[in-house]
């Protein structure tokens, strides 16, 4: 069936645009505004709309109004031509309805001819048929009933990750012989009512009952009661137990794998299966995500360990820290590799003996599980000095995630069939599948053959999301090579550990000192030391220029040329 064009114009225009459609291949209706909403509302409604708003009077113009939000509810695309838009048309229309394809005014006929062959490219890209090859979207990996959100740990199970589940079904069982407490002595995210305690001449008091739990805040701004000495260090309290039941401290664990591959996944899926069997309902432990490329030496202690009160100027309450609101729960040490040494050395001394330490506070036990993520070798870091030796030495597990480009085009074209039906890309149509149905087989070709070392399945993400918002630009149903963001030159990258520039030639001026060094690693590890950037030239030989001197390691022996 040819696509229907329902329009409302002038003359002039409307003998336009049906010459223009019938060339196409399009039909065309032709009405007033209140005879388009009313063939919105029939049984057969149109594929497009297009208004011209120079035509309308006031009535018509605000009846348009009406007709825009019945095309959102149909899924009907529609254009509308102005000659000059006022401020209510900018707020009605110009941010109106995802379904409004073009808001134009048009001064000229060049600008009129141009929006017509844009309306005759989207009715006709919009009821095209999918190319032949092309694949519908969730045919090959289906979601099933579960939403997006918690489909994606199914690629943590296929078949190309048996090795990496076996390891993490083996970290996980050694951190599972330290069970949290099925319910913590006090609330660590103050969810629960600060009148559970009072502050009086002689300092802050917990006048919680027995059955009730007062909150972190309240715990600490009573360290020096023996209510609170009691609940910090897991002592009796009254008739309940609140002491753990570890004779050591569960192991750290620390994941790495490229940029990319799911490590906060990961971390995120432990931390909920260790804190599954504690209750749903009432006060449980948390899952804490510290970022530490933003912690210094100077603010590691009151963000990471907190305060008593007073310490600070203007401050009357006890401050907690991140690892306090951890307590009893899963605190993830994301990015662990951005570590200044200084902070290494005091996250250090808590791997040691997990205690807390605020600021003028007796150090109580947090009774948490450590997991740490990077995407830094940290392993060569320990050679160059950049990482602590020591600090690695306390990680007793390890998980390493392969990249994507590891996992096989077999993966990679499930993988990219899965986040084609994330529903914030690529949202359902009122009247049943996607926005974008189809995905070409030029462009799944194309998909399986990158390398994916900028970004693994995020950058897969990103290249499938921005081809189908360019596709949904088209009107098109199916995704095509022409949507496609364009290949990023790889002329610089990012890498576990150091920043890498590939150049075509280094021009060293006359005169200048050259200092051949004995390795690429020895090269990195001057460049980290100076934050100089490290050249790479065509050759595969590695430069470093810092105080006037060209520093050069000859190429990786087997490493590839240009």
């Amino acid at each position: 069936m040819a696509p229907d064009l329902f329009l409302t114009a002038g003359e002039t225009l409307t003998g336009t645009i049906r010459q223009r459609c019938r060339e196409s291949g399009i039909s065309t209706r032709q009405g007033t505004i209140a005879e388009m909403g009313a063939a919105l509302a029939g049984p057969e409604p149109p594929d497009y709309l297009l208004v011209d708003h120079r035509e309308l009077d006031d009535a018509a113009a605000r009846t348009l109004r009406g007709v825009l939000r019945r095309s959102a509810d149909t899924d009907v695309p529609i254009s509308v031509l102005f000659e000059q838009m006022t401020s209510d048309d900018i707020t009605d229309v110009l941010f109106g309805p995802g379904t409004i394809d073009q808001v134009l005014e048009v001064r000229t006929e060049q600008d009129v001819r141009g929006a017509i062959d844009k309306i005759i490219e989207h009715i006709l890209t919009r009821s095209s048929p999918a190319p032949e090859g092309s694949i519908t979207v969730g045919s090959v990996y289906r979601i099933g009933s579960g939403d997006y959100s918690r489909a994606r740990t199914r690629s943590l199970v296929s078949q190309r990750m048996g090795g990496f589940i076996a390891d993490l079904r083996a970290a996980v069982g050694r951190l599972n012989r330290h069970p949290l407490a099925a319910r913590p002595p006090w609330d660590p995210y103050d969810t629960q009512d600060l009148r559970l305690g009072k502050q009086g001449p002689q300092g802050w008091e917990i006048v919680a009952k027995a059955n009730q739990t007062p909150n972190l805040t309240l715990v600490l701004n009573a360290h020096t009661t023996t209510r609170g000495r009691q609940l910090l260090s897991g002592e009796a309290v009254g008739d309940q137990e609140w002491r753990t039941k570890w004779s050591s401290n569960p192991p750290a664990l620390l994941i790495t794998g490229e940029s990319g591959t799911g490590k906060t996944l990961v971390a995120q899926v432990i931390g909920d299966f260790l804190r599954s069997v504690q209750p749903a309902h009432g006060v449980r432990g948390r899952f804490v995500r510290i970022n530490c490329g933003a912690l210094t030496a100077s603010s590691f202690e009151h963000i990471m360990m907190g305060s008593a009160p007073g310490n600070w100027t203007g401050i009357d309450q006890a401050v907690p820290g991140e690892l306090a609101r951890a307590a009893h729960g899963v605190v993830f040490l994301d990015e662990i590799g951005d570590l200044d040494l200084d902070v290494q050395r005091a996250l250090l001394t808590f791997l040691d003996d997990r205690l807390i330490r605020p600021t003028n506070i007796t150090p109580f036990n947090g009774h948490q599980h450590v997991i740490a993520a990077t995407n830094r070798d940290v392993e060569v870091g320990a050679n160059q000095r950049w990482f602590r030796n020591d600090l690695l030495a306390r990680f007793a597990l390890r998980l390493e995630i392969p990249p994507l480009r590891d996992r096989g085009a077999d993966e990679i074209g499930e993988l990219l069939d899965f986040v084609a039906q994330d529903p914030s890309a690529n949202p359902p149509r009122r009247g049943g599948g996607l926005t974008v149905g189809h995905i070409s087989g030029e462009v799944r070709t194309d998909l399986l053959r990158r390398e994916y070392r900028d970004g693994n399945f995020r950058e897969l993400t990103q290249i499938v999301h921005a081809g189908i918002r360019n596709a949904g630009r088209r009107y098109s149903p199916t995704l095509e090579l022409q949507d496609l963001p364009p290949r990023r030159p790889r002329r610089f990258r990012s890498d576990a550990d150091s920043n890498t520039v590939a150049v075509e030639s280094v021009t060293v001026p006359d005169g200048a000192s050259v200092v051949n060094v004995p390795s690429q690693a020895d090269l990195r590890f001057l460049a980290e030391r100076e934050h100089r950037v490290m050249l790479t030239d065509e050759g595969g030989a590695g430069w470093v220029l810092t105080g006037g001197t060209y520093y050069r390691a000859a190429p990786e022996p087997g490493a590839p040329i240009g």
